[in-house]
């Protein structure tokens, strides 16, 4: 059984490191991984009541940042599908 924290703070400071390490090898990129850490902490601390409430709020935790991580991937794809496609129709100009 998971024991819901009850110190935010210190829930918070004990995710903090480890997952940014797990984003950074989900993402590849430090900095991006400290950006998505930041966001899913945010959101928690905003969310707090429900979160601590949860049978796993480490897990909500991570999860909210997996999928920020998934949503930061497919950002960067349409970006770049979209400056393709204007590169050639101003090459095709």
């Amino acid at each position: 059984m998971v024991v819901p924290p009850t110190d935010i703070g210190v829930f918070l400071a004990e995710l903090h490191g480890p997952l940014i390490r797990a984003l950074t090898v989900r993402t590849g990129d430090r900095a991006v991984a400290e950006d998505l850490a930041q966001e899913a902490i945010m959101r928690t601390w905003l969310d707090w009541d429900r979160v601590a409430a949860m049978e796993n709020p480490r897990g909500w935790v991570y999860r909210i940042g997996f999928n920020l991580a998934a949503s930061h991937w497919r950002r960067r794809l349409v970006r770049r599908r979209v400056e393709q496609r204007l590169d050639r129709e101003r090459s095709a100009q």
